[in-house]
């Protein structure tokens, strides 16, 4: 049987100092026919990444709409969660392609690895986490509001393996990071579809010995590619 395969930039998103730097859209649907299959995903997420390394304190409805406007938060970096919702009536293999870089002007560069706390150069360590919630009632559906709620803490050991096809962790650097076929997204229940969120964190460095500037920033940017599985009969896990 023929495969196709639908790919798409799902979202791009930029960076800065303690301020949203980037609106990204909410909503944005993509569809595609398969042999009588319908492959249906729409990318839910709004507003944009902050990075803030004296880690000073804002609400997080400042960020994401739908926050409380109570709730006072100061993460290193802080995002929105990213929603990819299915409902297609076959399940789906997803790629998933993390993209970094350093504009121009900018004195930030990626970190590999975890900051040590004497660290100076201005670093930024930012990983991503993908969780594959499977069928849910809308009631139950993941939202981007939830970031930083139960947020999956970095692990060396659960990042993704590209000769062992496992792991569901990535870290940022410039250039391309692609997690091939991570994760099979499942045929959604009757009155359900079916969630993936994933989750931005990280740190910087705390105390440089140049002070963090304004453009400061680093671009990263995510692209998804889904393929309807070889059997379309049978849902993924």
């Amino acid at each position: 049987m023929k495969k196709i395969t639908c790919a798409f930039l799902a979202i791009v998103m930029c960076m800065a100092l303690a301020v949203p730097a980037l609106a990204v859209s909410s909503g944005t649907s993509y569809a595609g026919r398969l042999q009588g299959y319908t492959i249906a995903v729409t990318a839910i997420s709004n507003s944009a990444i902050v990075l803030n390394p004296y880690q000073v304190s804002f609400t997080k409805a400042s960020v994401v709409s739908g926050a409380s406007a109570s709730d006072k938060i100061n993460p290193a970096i802080f995002a929105p969660s990213l929603i990819l919702k299915s409902d297609s009536d076959v399940p789906l293999k997803m790629t998933l392609t993390a993209t970094g870089s350093i504009p121009n002007g900018s004195n930030a560069a990626f970190s590999a690895t975890q900051l040590a706390a004497t660290e100076k150069n201005r670093k930024v360590f930012i990983y991503l986490v993908v969780d594959n919630q499977g069928s849910k009632s809308t009631s139950d559906a993941p939202t981007a509001a939830a970031a930083l709620d139960g947020i999956t803490a970095y692990s060396a050991s659960s990042v993704w393996s590209a000769s062992n096809t496992t792991g569901t962790q990535a870290v940022f650097k410039v250039g391309d990071v692609k997690l091939t076929d991570i994760c099979t997204i499942p045929v959604p229940e009757t009155n359900e579809s079916s969630y993936v969120k994933i989750d931005i964190g990280g740190e910087c460095t705390k105390s440089p010995t140049d002070g963090w500037t304004s453009t400061d920033v680093v671009n990263v940017s995510l692209a998804y590619t889904f393929q309807a599985s070889n059997n379309p009969l049978t849902s993924g896990s």
